[in-house]
Parts: structure tokens; sequence; C-alpha cells
């Protein structure tokens, strides 16, 4: 049930500080603990898939939360769930599709591959004295 709210609340809210009051509010202090910090993640990629000559990079957005787990200053563990949305590439070139009347119309065209998916990523993350972090992981 917990995750339908967090769910809708993504779908209702307009920017990320709004998102996370409006999760602060549903959920509490229950989120952020001593040990336990959650958050917002957001912005924007280029992806182009591999093996596909002449591909154009697509531009995407990604969106999600996450949870910092900490283990021992400065050690934490960071998860969550990043939503992506128009990862791929696009200015493909044509391929056959087996069909001369539709191989002739398609000739002066290009495909555009879109891949939506979301991703649960698990890694270890190091908080130097300057609030610069690094992570590692799956």
């Amino acid at each position: 049930m917990k995750t339908f709210l967090v769910a809708i609340s993504f779908l209702f809210c307009t920017t990320n500080s709004n998102a996370q009051v409006l999760i602060s509010l549903i959920f509490g202090d229950e989120l952020n603990t001593g040990n336990i910090e959650f958050g917002l993640d957001g912005g924007l990629n280029w992806t182009q898939i591999n093996g596909i000559e002449n591909a154009d990079y697509l531009m995407g957005w990604n969106l999600g939360f996450y949870f910092d787990i900490k283990l021992s200053d400065p050690w934490m563990i960071n998860t969550g769930v990043v939503v992506k949305g128009n990862m791929g590439a696009e200015g493909i070139p044509v391929y056959s599709l087996n069909d001369p009347e539709l191989d002739n119309l398609f000739v002066d065209g290009s495909v555009t591959r879109k891949l939506n998916y979301f991703s649960v990523p698990i890694m270890i993350k190091y908080k130097f004295e300057n609030n610069i972090y690094v992570k590692a992981g799956v």
C-alpha cells in the first residue's frame, strides 16, 4: 500500500521539492531517521544502443527516489527506484521489412527505438568531507 501511495504522489507532483514535502506529510518521520535518508533523484541522460551503427544519441529523463542507509561515517548503502523514460537511440537507418512496397515507402526514413524501464540500483556510497560523493555498485 505504501508503494502505491508513493507512486500516486509522484504522478500528482509538479516539482521535486513539492513531492518531497507531500511524501513527508504522508509518511511523516518514518522515512528520514538518524540512519536512513530519503530523497528524490532526477536528471537528463543521453543514450545510445550498442551495436547499432550510424545511430544518434536519444535524449531522455530519469526520475525516482533513493534511500541512503548509513553504515558508518563516511560509508552508506544507496538504493531506491529510478524510473527512466525514452532510453534508446534515434536516426537508425531503415532496415528491410521483407515487403517491397513497404521498403519503398520507408527508403528515405529513419527509425527511433525507445526503451522504457526502471532500475533498482544497489550501491555503496562514500562521502568526502566536502560533501562530494562517489558511488559504485549494480
